[in-house]
């Protein structure tokens, strides 16, 4: 194995010296709170949905955003990246959450979403890097 160089910050397989790396992962992880936790309060609050599912839906997108960004830090077979890559939750479906929530309630909302996966996962299967 090659050994790695002090000032390659930049580089594929670089090192970040301490005193960069702590302020600058300090800085990483609060604009991931911000960008996976912000969606969903603007969905619940579309939804008027109660504190407690609030609270239970920002812990589980939290859980699976870092199961999700160890799975591409950290490979096996064709699965990930092996990049250090933040994964979260999107703002791109909050129109479509509000049209689904708004006419047919919470549940039909997570229905959706499932089906959408699925729909995703069969989709990215077939289409080639």
């Amino acid at each position: 194995m090659e050994e790695r160089k002090k000032d390659t910050i930049y580089e594929l397989d670089g090192t970040v010296p301490l005193k960069k790396a702590l302020p600058l992962g300090i800085q990483h992880i609060l604009a991931m709170f911000l960008g996976n936790i912000s969606p969903l309060i603007i969905i619940c609050g579309m939804l008027q949905m109660s504190g407690a599912l609030k609270m239970t839906l920002i812990q589980n997108a939290m859980f699976v955003a870092g199961v999700a960004t160890l799975i591409q830090l950290y490979p096996f077979w064709k699965i990930g990246s092996g990049l250090p890559i933040v994964m979260g939750t999107s703002s791109g479906f909050i129109g479509t959450a509000k049209a689904i929530g708004a006419a047919f309630g919470y549940g039909a909302l997570m229905g959706a979403s499932f089906v959408g996966g699925l729909f995703e996962m069969v989709l990215g299967y077939f289409i080639k890097p």
